[in-house]
């Protein structure tokens, strides 16, 4: 992960990254920004990318 652009606060709290199957999201007990990633990714792969930009919930 480059972190060079991170602010403080970002290099304090995410200290690892890796790659989630679709299912691990939407069972995962992590807190995940925004709440509703599963779903969003869902629709990004079921649907295909929409004609406006997505607005995200936090």
């Amino acid at each position: 992960m480059i972190s060079s652009g991170f602010t403080d606060l970002e290099r304090e709290i995410m200290t690892v990254h890796r790659w989630w199957m679709r299912d691990e999201l939407r069972t995962s007990l992590e807190r995940l920004v925004p709440r509703d990633l599963a779903s969003v990714i869902d629709r990004l792969l079921d649907y295909a990318a929409p004609a406006e930009p997505l607005t995200l919930g936090s």
